[in-house]
């Protein structure tokens, strides 16, 4: 009834797609059960409890965030690999920006860009960062990367790195990108290849211990983009770092 997929010491399980008509016919007999109800509240519980312990772990590592990337990409300059691919574009939107290093060497170039997290002291030390460092026309936004406080088409390219091993549902977040792009705009996205390093779960708050490139462009194609180029460039400890390149269709 069951499948089941293995992530470094984690096990995920969901409904066989094998047996999807005997689960239906049994699901709606089940979800009366008032245990199954207990067991739902206490799945809400749980989840929200994660989501503020999540804010509150971004919140605490906020001033030491440069030192805590670098470890994890081993001293890679990943910035000017992503810049290099933004040569064209004017308005860049810097999706989980961080403390702002990204937006710093953007600005540098040129670009205007709208950094978006949702940590208030993340973006609190990004203000700081920038004021004292870019010349350049920033905009710092506080909101949900499921939920873009950005307009449709309100930029033209959108930057997503090293980010989505941190969320939930890495796909809802690609697919709410392609809203504030016009067709023929460009998606980059940075993050890690698989691996099975747990204490990036246990240290540094991963959700995910890195994606396949196939995975990254079926999520990437499923929202609307083209299907993207792939480079890799290695991270510390043997971590590869792939880096998507898509256009809006």
């Amino acid at each position: 009834l069951v499948e089941s997929r293995k992530d470094g010491l984690w096990v995920f399980y969901r409904a066989s797609e094998s047996e999807r008509e005997l689960i239906s016919l049994v699901s709606g007999r089940i979800s009366r059960e008032e245990l199954i109800g207990e067991d739902r509240s206490s799945l809400d519980l749980f989840v929200r409890d994660r989501d503020v312990r999540k804010m509150e772990y971004f919140d605490s590592v906020a001033e030491n965030w440069s030192d805590i990337r670098s470890e994890i990409t081993g001293g890679t300059d990943l910035n000017s690999e992503i810049v290099r691919r933004t040569e064209s574009c004017i308005r860049i939107a810097d999706l989980g920006c961080g403390n702002g290093e990204l937006i710093k060497v953007l600005c540098e170039g040129g670009k205007s860009v709208i950094g978006v997290d949702r940590s208030p002291r993340m973006l609190e030390e990004a203000g700081k960062f920038l004021s004292r460092s870019s010349p350049g026309n920033f905009d710092l936004r506080l909101g949900e990367l499921e939920h873009l406080p950005v307009r449709e088409g309100e930029v033209d390219c959108a930057v997503i790195s090293m980010v989505l091993h941190y969320l939930d549902d890495p796909f809802s977040v690609i697919e709410e990108t392609a809203r504030v792009l016009k067709s023929g705009d460009r998606l980059i996205v940075a993050d890690t290849g698989p691996h099975h390093n747990e204490s990036m779960r246990t240290g540094f708050g991963h959700r995910w211990l890195g994606f396949s490139a196939g995975l990254i462009e079926q999520w990437v194609t499923g929202a609307g983009f083209s299907k993207p180029s792939v480079s890799s460039v290695e991270a510390s400890g043997g971590v590869i770092i792939n880096i998507f390149q898509s256009q809006r269709i």
